[in-house]
């Protein structure tokens, strides 16, 4: 049943899963042969999405409901006629029969429609009559302060953008064997920020992975192959041509020129709105610059809102010289970030942030389209793009991408999910045990952050059990730890006692991983570990500072001594001052006026920190974990993380000791909209005084209460 005891329609979910095979039927037309004539079977297969969009849109007492059935089936059909008629070989054939089985699907659903509406005829005729529901319903225009809004424009549905034109190089022959194109094209792009993606074993995945009803999914053809996605074609004549807003031919010359100057001047506005966009989102992005709050990022995000609000404003009616006027905002979004010679990751994100922020299914579709037909180049920044909007398809969107393109999407599918933290264990768990390590990965950081707490740590612990790459199980162990799990502290630190054991046996990057987790979440037996390890890199000088043993005082300090002077361990000398105060608090500098303690840079001169422990060491005698020369709490941590002129790089060590502070409750992350990384850390600080001592003696290690902290905040 839907809505107010409305019986759900038998067509619904066919025509959901429908719409997903007319998609990739699209995707896949790029591979026919170059001969084919596209354009009367993309617009076939155009007008089949748009009758199965409005299939799905009506309920089974829509007095249109039955209309809408039947065009869909007829659109299905027309489509696969127009493949058929194009003669396009094997790869046409397979796609056809995709359709034909979808159609076959349809009418199926048909026949169990009538007899549903036979059966309730009764109770139809005594209701009143369904008004239909408007296409798109309209809010008023809100400015986004801090977090961006989710607008809505009264405009027509976007075109589905897909690029169907063949390769340049494709094969004219259609009798090539398939294993023979898969070898051709097992190379990948070196420059891809999400790697390359060798594994081009995953194609049929996606038709596996279909969302439907079984005997919906039995009846379409489960066998479409899925290549990768193709970089989008350089040249964009088609979206130049189509960005041409029409004029009134009855309009005067005069009149004919002053209103295309208008528009030139809304393109121009629309372009600068754009450019801001795209410029200002790579700033605020995980590899961009290390800031701290006071150094301006609330400022350049509210920038980067206002360029959004600035540009939707732009496509609502305005009164024009002409007449009533409207420019179409989406249609110059999309020329704009197509209109690229080469990949260009800030106009990627200005695209996905700008489409994840109106309201609409088609803006979210079009999003995705788009991720998959781009260069690897650009996923980074459309990842973070969709990680930021608001846009509540965008999580389901990415669920369904999970699998369905290749491991570079499925990456960047599952890390947008951790970053709105709309994972689900269902969406991640199929993929830690995938071949390529930077997938497993990606899905073991997604299971960190899923609601199924315990099925997700019983499978990340047999994943300890299993995994041969290191680095991969420093991302197991922590995402271990941020659910409350002991096993993933004990596996840092039987990973860490190998490698004393055997040095060289870590890789250097898992080695720090490893330190990081038993600096953060560590106890103080763990003080001996980190000893042995603290004078290898700036990294784990780090993380003794983080672990807080007074023990590793005069360590740090020797080391300090040792690397002075010294150029090539300059970074380990300013990281070994941070260590040593953050554990003691006594690196503040003598400047007016002071910066808080938690933000001070203090001065790395050995002569410095030797006078001023000498003087102090009897405040470090008790055996106890000290933050900033005070017993540690979890309000330490929370102060650090809430201090204006910290910067990212430190506040991203408190978001993942908050994430074990408070057994997993934290929905803090670092890289988030300032706006809600202050509103999630006054949620946590609620939490925390709501608890006696916040859950913690002060100077308790995390160790001692790990996996006895769910449910406590």
């Amino acid at each position: 049943m839907t809505g107010a005891g409305r019986e759900e329609a038998p067509a619904k979910r066919t025509a959901a899963v429908g719409r997903e095979v007319v998609e990739r039927v699209l995707l896949n037309l790029w591979s026919l042969p170059s001969r084919v004539d596209r354009a009367p079977i993309t617009k076939g297969l155009e007008e089949a999405m748009r009758a199965l969009d409005a299939l799905q849109a009506s309920e089974l007492e829509d007095p249109a409901h039955l209309d809408r059935l039947r065009d869909g089936i007829a659109r299905v059909d027309e489509a696969r006629r127009r493949l058929e008629e194009a003669d396009a070989g094997p790869s046409g054939d397979r796609l056809s029969k995709s359709l034909g089985d979808l159609g076959n699907a349809l009418s199926e659903s048909l026949d169990t429609t009538m007899e549903r509406l036979i059966a309730m005829q009764g109770l139809l005729l005594r209701r009143p009559p369904v008004k239909e529901a408007p296409a798109l319903e309209l809010s008023p225009f809100r400015a986004s302060m801090g977090l961006p809004v989710l607008h809505s424009l009264d405009r027509e549905p976007l075109p589905l953008g897909i690029q169907v034109e063949a390769l340049p190089d494709a094969d004219e022959d259609e009798e090539t064997d398939e294993s023979e194109e898969d070898d051709e094209d097992a190379g990948g792009d070196d420059n891809d920020s999400y790697g390359v993606d060798n594994n081009r074993n995953e194609r049929s995945v996606e038709a596996r992975t279909l969302e439907g009803p079984p005997d919906a999914v039995d009846k379409i053809d489960n066998a479409i192959e899925v290549d990768e996605p193709r970089p989008a074609a350089i040249a964009r004549d088609k979206a130049a041509e189509a960005f041409n807003p029409a004029l009134n031919p009855a309009l005067n010359p005069a009149l004919h020129r002053a209103v295309n100057a208008e528009l030139e001047g809304l393109r121009r506005i629309a372009r600068d709105c754009m450019e801001d966009l795209g410029s200002l989102g790579l700033l605020r992005a995980p590899e961009g610059p290390s800031v701290a709050w006071a150094e301006g990022p609330a400022d350049f995000e509210q920038r980067l809102l206002a360029s959004l609000d600035a540009l939707i404003s732009l496509g609502h009616p305005y009164q024009s010289i002409g007449g009533d006027g409207r420019f179409d905002v989406l249609a110059a979004l999309l020329h704009y970030a197509g209109d690229a010679f080469v990949p260009d990751p800030s106009r990627a994100f200005a695209r996905a942030f700008v489409l994840g922020c109106v309201a609409g299914e088609d803006t979210v579709r079009a999003a995705v389209i788009a991720l998959r037909q781009s260069h690897r180049m650009t996923y980074l920044a459309q990842r973070d793009a969709l990680a930021l909007a608001p846009h509540p398809a965008i999580g389901p969107a990415m669920r369904k991408l999970c699998g369905s393109g290749g491991s570079a999407l499925t990456r960047v599918a599952l890390d947008v999910l951790r970053l709105r933290w709309e994972a689900t264990f269902e969406a991640a768990a199929p993929f830690v045990a995938h071949p390529e390590p930077a997938v497993r990965i990606a899905a073991a950081r997604g299971l960190a952050a899923v609601e199924a707490r315990e099925p997700a740590v019983r499978l990340l612990e047999r994943r300890l059990e299993m995994e041969d790459d290191d680095r991969v199980l420093a991302v197991v162990a922590e995402s271990l730890l941020r659910l409350d799990a002991l096993t993933g502290l004990t596996a840092a630190r039987e990973k860490l006692t190998q490698e004393l054991a055997s040095p060289g046996s870590l890789p250097t990057a898992a080695r720090i991983d490893f330190a990081r987790l038993l600096g953060v979440a560590g106890g103080a037996s763990d003080v001996e570990i980190l000893l042995r390890l603290l004078d290898k890199s700036p990294q784990e000088a780090s993380a003794a500072g983080l672990h807080g043993h007074p023990a590793l005082i005069p360590a740090l300090l020797a080391a300090l001594q040792q690397s002075e002077g010294v150029a090539a361990r300059a970074a380990y000398v300013v990281a070994a001052a941070r260590a040593l105060h953050r554990i003691t608090g006594l690196g503040m500098p003598e400047i007016e006026p002071k910066p808080a303690i938690e933000a001070a840079s203090p001065p790395a001169e050995s002569s410095f920190w030797q006078a001023r422990i000498t003087a102090t060491q009897k405040r470090f005698e008790t055996i106890q974990r000290y933050r900033f020369g005070r017993p540690f709490t979890p309000f330490s941590s929370l102060s650090e993380a809430e201090a204006e002129a910290v910067h990212t790089d430190r506040r991203v060590d408190c978001e993942l000791e908050l994430a074990i502070l408070s057994g997993g409750a934290s929905r803090f992350h670092a890289r988030d909209w300032v706006a809600r990384q202050k509103a999630e850390l006054k949620v946590l600080r609620e939490r925390f005084a709501a608890v006696e001592r916040g859950g913690y003696e002060p100077g308790l290690w995390p160790a001692a209460r790990i996996g006895r902290l769910a449910g406590i905040l």
